[in-house]
């Protein structure tokens, strides 16, 4: 059991200072309420040394960082294809 709590601390501190890989935290947020009953638990249960911090707000932070980037994924995506279309029309090093 201490592997798995140690392997949650780390995780959730992971969430907390935003370091977090994307895939991971996007599977967090699909199991919101399990991943925050667990962290109650282990915040009530341990000398946890982020007890204080508002998990649920966190991960509200973390989803619109998510929901940003891929905005701008496609934002940049969209930029990409029109400059393909219309390299034919540039002249020059690009």
């Amino acid at each position: 059991m201490a592997a798995a709590s140690s392997v949650f601390a780390e995780v959730a501190g992971d969430v907390l200072n935003g370091s977090i890989l994307v895939r991971r935290l996007e599977l967090i947020l699909k199991h919101k309420s399990q991943f925050l009953d667990l962290w109650q638990l282990e915040t009530e249960n341990s000398s946890f040394q982020e007890k204080n911090c508002d998990m649920e707000e966190t991960l509200d932070w973390r989803m619109g960082e998510i929901m940003f980037l891929k905005r701008e994924k496609r934002q940049v995506d969209s930029l990409l294809r029109l400059c393909e279309k219309v390299k034919h029309l540039v002249q020059g090093d690009i």
